[in-house]
């Protein structure tokens, strides 16, 4: 009887394990199209305020520590910078709620929650998908100093830093680029 828990439990941790790496695959296609830069422009039928949105693209990636993609949406004129993540240690953040940029240089840059954003999904299965107020000011210093890490506070008082690895750093100056107009993209979506 042991053994046939023993091989049910087995079987159940490799399915999850599984669906966890095609859910992270599935993520990897979706943003490794040569880390070109896509555009959207939307009106948002019910305020008419004007969205204009990069395409995700991966910023990190671990087998255990999950993936964690980054994109960027202006709306009229506030700036969200929006981290996605799967996988690995999830965690809650309050409104106004900061986030931390460390550069190249040493400098540190402040995001601030958009508003209470939690995870969602139970097991392998979670997701997060939280947003980030900069100022344009903020984004035009982080352009010339490309960022190396990202700290993210939670509610309970602790943080988790994601290191972006050397290849990926030019993802998030080079999509700030592009919403502040210093940069054409390579598509531009409707």
């Amino acid at each position: 009887m042991v053994f046939y828990g023993n091989l049910f439990t087995n079987f159940i941790c490799n399915y999850y394990n599984m669906k966890k790496i095609l859910i992270t695959i599935i993520l990897a296609s979706i943003s490794f199209s040569s880390y070109s830069q896509t555009l959207s422009k939307k009106q948002d039928p019910f305020t008419k305020a004007i969205i204009i949105s990069t395409k995700p693209q991966i910023l990190f990636d671990a087998f255990f520590l999950g993936t964690m993609v980054f994109n960027i949406r202006k709306v009229d004129s506030s700036y969200l910078l929006g981290f996605t993540k799967v996988g690995g240690v999830m965690y809650s953040v309050d409104e106004g709620e900061k986030a931390i940029v460390l550069c190249k240089s040493g400098k540190t840059y402040d995001i601030f929650s958009r508003a209470f954003q939690q995870w969602t999904g139970s097991g392998n299965f979670q997701r997060l998908n939280h947003e980030y107020r900069a100022s344009e000011d903020v984004l035009k210093k982080i352009i010339d100093d490309e960022p190396i890490g990202v700290r993210f506070y939670n509610v309970g008082g602790s943080y988790i830093d994601i290191e972006i690895k050397e290849r990926r750093r030019s993802i998030i100056p080079d999509q700030i680029k592009v919403i502040l107009g210093l940069k054409a993209p390579d598509n531009i979506e409707n």
